[in-house]
């Protein structure tokens, strides 16, 4: 396998969701990757706004494998993340793992 496991989770959040709750899921993200150990890249942010019907935020996460993907889903912080922070606010989720290559030069 090349490249890495790529892990995207598009959200919506419920009605009434403030952005305190975002802001706080936002430094628990931060305190989740650098407790797990596999988590080798992490970013997160608001949709920008530019077309209707996107989701209204990100979780993109890079794995080295499967197997580090599978240890993280099953970590306890990542299991905190999602229970404490993410479920009290979240209406709607989308999900996606895929290996992520380096585009082919001149794209």
């Amino acid at each position: 396998m090349t490249g890495c496991l790529r892990h995207i989770n598009l959200l919506r959040w419920k009605d009434g969701t403030t952005q305190a709750a975002v802001d706080a899921l936002g430094g628990e993200l931060q305190r989740m990757a650098r407790e797990i150990p596999e988590v080798r890249t992490l970013s997160y942010g608001p949709d920008l706004g530019l077309m209707d019907g996107n989701a209204d935020f990100i979780i993109q996460e890079e794995f080295d494998d499967a197997g580090a993907f599978r240890r993280y889903a099953a970590h306890p912080a990542h299991e905190r993340m999602i229970r404490d922070f993410l479920r009290p606010i979240l209406a709607a989720r989308h999900a996606i793992q895929f290996i992520a290559s380096d585009p082919p030069h001149g794209l």
